[in-house]
């Protein structure tokens, strides 16, 4: 599986053409945050976001979610590598949460630290957003069509 680097955000959907045609790994850097995306089977992206997602890197935690495959159905966020959650990349969760990009998305975050779910905590958003403890737990409930919510 190759690997190949994007430098900025502009070129997302260059990136995302090739996620949806071919079963290679990506990585996007957005102003201090690295994505890793990958193909799980043909339906499910994995996103693996490390750094931090502020106000510079938050409209690429946004633009995750175009990488769905056109006719797919679900994105995992994982976010155990996020260092700082700001109040940017909360609203980015929280607008996925209310306005998926298609009814038929699902979606779940995969966080265990505190860097991801004590700001949703405090911010009452943790009970919104689909959270769950492991990558694993996350890709099951957005393979199970109705899939109960576990946080941890």
């Amino acid at each position: 599986m190759r690997t190949t680097t994007t430098p900025d955000v502009a070129e997302t959907s260059a990136v995302a053409e090739r996620v949806h045609r071919d079963e290679e790994r990506q990585a996007i850097r957005l102003h201090g945050l690295h994505v890793d995306v990958e193909r799980r089977g043909y339906d499910i992206l994995l996103a693996r976001l490390h750094g931090d997602i502020d106000i510079a890197s938050a409209p690429g935690l946004r633009r995750c979610v175009d990488l769905v495959p056109e006719h797919g159905r679900g994105l995992v966020l994982d976010l155990d590598g996020v260092e700082f959650l700001g109040s940017a990349g909360i609203s980015i969760l929280v607008d996925l949460a209310r306005n998926p990009p298609r009814e038929d998305v699902r979606w779940a975050v995969a966080a265990s630290g505190r860097a991801v779910l004590r700001p949703l905590e405090a911010t009452g958003y943790l009970n919104l957003v689909p959270a769950y403890p492991t990558v694993d737990a996350a890709m099951a409930a957005v393979r199970s069509a109705g899939g109960t919510r576990h946080s941890g």
